[in-house]
């Protein structure tokens, strides 16, 4: 089906729902082989919008016109797989187009992606939190800055080859409470905790304290526990805890 033609169609659709000359109709979201939805709202003269509900044949007759915009020549130069437009009375069409990987894409976002968001604006779509830090830049890239600090500190700690430490604790009104442990690369726990020095007993309060203001973790958070090695996944695990029970830790 050719350019021309396509986008006949898909105006043959919108408006219709165009009740005044000054209205213009908004529709748009995300336009996948598979999967795809359509919403579209009337925005009068004084910006005043209002949902539009079509039928079942007139949605999946506009996804299957936006698969085929997909591969026409004006349309075909970059991907896109979200998409925007405004309709007006006169046939005219405003488009705005974003190329979001299916694997990024979350069914209430539109023309951005999961890798986008900060954890608020995740958390706001409902967007679970192990899902969105897999695929947040933020989080990939503010997440190796705190884990490569973290191994700075400790790193005089694993000196031995293999071995991993422990690092857990709470941050309860802005104090840092914590301890740190060695495990063997055999899996042996040492019970005993490490005997830090006072430089890193300087770097971890502040390091601490990024951390719980970052966007990264679930807010708020009162404890956290951590392990660090070289050839180990880093995962900084956090909970909130009453603070009528604060750790026994080391307090700086």
């Amino acid at each position: 089906m050719n350019q021309e033609t396509v986008l006949n169609q898909i105006k043959a659709i919108i408006l219709p729902y165009i009740q005044n000359n000054n209205d213009k109709i908004r529709f748009g979201s995300q336009a996948y082989p598979d999967v795809g939805q359509i919403g579209i709202e009337r925005i009068s003269s004084e910006k005043i919008s209002e949902y539009i509900e079509i039928s079942i044949d007139e949605t999946c007759s506009l996804h299957n016109l936006m698969l085929d915009l997909q591969k026409c020549q004006d349309f075909s130069p970059e991907p896109w797989t979200h998409f925007q437009a405004i309709v007006y009375r006169s046939g005219h069409i405003d488009w705005q187009l974003a190329n979001i990987p299916y694997e990024d894409n979350w069914i209430s976002l539109d023309m951005r992606g999961i890798s986008e968001l900060t954890w608020t604006e995740a958390d706001a779509h409902r967007i679970p939190y192990d899902i969105w830090k897999k695929k947040s830049k933020q989080y990939i890239s503010e997440h190796d800055r705190f884990y490569q600090e973290l191994l700075s500190v400790f790193e005089r700690n694993m000196e031995r080859v293999g071995w991993t430490v422990l690092f857990r604790g709470s941050m309860i009104q802005g104090q840092p409470q914590y301890e740190a442990f060695a495990i063997e690369a055999d899996g042996t726990f040492h019970p005993q905790a490490l005997e830090l020095k006072k430089s890193q007993h300087l770097r971890l309060p502040k390091l601490l304290r990024q951390m719980q203001k970052s966007k990264l973790y679930p807010q708020p958070w009162t404890h956290f526990e951590c392990r660090l090695g070289f050839m180990i996944p880093f995962e900084f695990q956090v909970s909130r805890h009453p603070e009528t029970e604060p750790s026994e830790n080391h307090h700086v």
